[in-house]
């Protein structure tokens, strides 16, 4: 770690279920980072 780093736990919803969200007094809003729509990456089914 430097001395421009921040080593905090993110404050994930649920990890142990995989839900990954931020929760809202998670440090990750106050560094401005903006979470990605994961529900479509990944392989799908082609319709």
């Amino acid at each position: 770690m430097d001395q421009n780093s921040l080593a905090t736990d993110p404050l994930f919803v649920d990890p142990e279920n995989g839900d990954f969200r931020f929760r809202p007094d998670s440090p990750a809003w106050e560094l401005g980072i903006v979470p990605m729509d994961v529900s479509k990456i990944g392989l799908r089914r082609a319709d």
